[in-house]
């Protein structure tokens, strides 16, 4: 065996296990002792993520690297540059519609109140010191354009006392049979943009597949249950841990609780024992707890007061009550039933089988981020 041949056998195998070790530690970093030290999740270098049956990009630069590929196909835009630098403001894309109109695109792999904020000191900028003058119009209006799965409340804020015209696409990556595409949908006129996605199954971060085992403490909370509710918490836990990758599995002594450090909880899994109300199916069962918007609290600003709760669900399945724990109290003060938080939920997060214990669920997370 050549030299040459030897030290691409050897960069390959270092290679090799530099993914294992990253993929240990991405799992490693999932699951923590509630007074325990926490890793930082390592980020995902695949172009895509896999979450049950929900599909994303794995990061915000390979949704930047999508777009800029297909500039042209999708919007009919000619690219001019990525990451340009004007006065200290990095714009991601650059572009220019066949009138020589420049557009100007701001892309986020999630949801992020400054978006709007971040478009309106580029266009400050651009206007100022008017980079590629041969190849933009100046005296058209520049377009500017939010691309993101989401967008936060405060966005909708921000441009309602604007003076400026903003472009708000929310993308979805849609599988259909074997093929991945990518929507992008204007929210103002219902305008979608398409595009194939071609992918190999190395471009893919399957979360589900990648979830640590259940921690020894879940198990303790489950020994009474039947082996029927087990698979349903089971089921839960990772609907939770799916939903985001850098939600972590934090456990004490009685308890399993979901979200980031001390104070960004979601949800928690509780031992029987620990139950404020005690109008279970099933006495047997855990007591579950979720974070969720207080209906009848009027809302601060753009964000509805959220509270703990202890959710009742027959089977684990229909909500039958929610009680709502004050903070830095014991017992339950006030009591809502699934219709009163109708009126919070995302549509789109539901589906024929969804349960009103996994809606509610869905709706604790979606809380969850929008504050991480």
């Amino acid at each position: 065996m050549t030299k040459p041949f030897q030290r691409i056998m050897q960069a390959e195998d270092l290679l090799e296990k530099a993914k294992r070790r990253e993929q240990q530690l991405r799992i490693k970093s999932r699951q923590r002792s509630l007074h325990g030290k926490s890793i930082r999740t390592p980020a995902i270098n695949t172009i895509l993520k896999k979450s049950g049956k929900k599909w994303g990009f794995g990061s915000e630069k390979a949704l930047e690297d999508f777009v800029w590929d297909n500039l042209d196909c999708l919007f009919g835009l000619t690219p001019l540059n990525r990451q340009h630098t004007v006065n200290g403001e990095v714009c991601d894309i650059l572009a220019v519609d066949e009138s020589k109109q420049l557009v100007v695109q701001e892309l986020k792999n999630e949801a992020d109140k400054s978006l709007i904020q971040q478009l309106t000191r580029y266009y400050s900028n651009l206007i100022q010191f008017k980079p590629y003058d041969r190849e933009i119009d100046y005296i058209k209006p520049i377009r500017l354009v939010a691309i993101a799965p989401s967008f936060h409340k405060q966005n909708l804020i921000d441009i309602k006392y604007s003076q400026l015209s903003f472009e708000l696409l929310k993308f979805d990556v849609v599988q259909e049979e074997n093929k991945l595409f990518i929507n992008f949908n204007n929210i103002d006129t219902g305008q979608v943009f398409s595009a194939e996605f071609q992918h190999s199954q190395q471009d893919v971060w399957d979360i589900a597949a990648n979830l640590p085992e259940p921690p020894k403490a879940l198990y303790n909370i489950m020994a009474e249950c039947t082996s029927e509710h087990q698979g349903k918490v089971l089921k839960m836990r990772e609907q939770i841990l799916c939903f985001h990758e850098k939600i972590q599995e934090i456990t004490a002594s009685g308890v399993v609780k979901y979200g980031r450090g001390q104070s960004k909880i979601c949800a928690e899994i509780r031992h029987s024992s620990s139950s404020k109300m005690n109008l279970a199916n099933s006495s047997n069962d855990p007591g579950i707890y979720l974070y969720l918007p207080i209906p009848d609290k009027q809302s601060v600003s753009y964000r509805q007061p959220l509270g703990r709760m202890q959710v009742l669900a027959d089977e684990l399945q229909n909500v039958i009550l929610a009680g709502y724990i004050p903070p830095g109290k014991r017992g339950v003060s006030s009591f809502y039933k699934f219709q009163d938080f109708e009126k919070f939920i995302n549509p789109a997060t539901v589906t024929n089988q969804s349960t009103q214990l996994e809606i509610l669920i869905d709706l604790a997370l979606e809380n969850w981020l929008e504050r991480f």
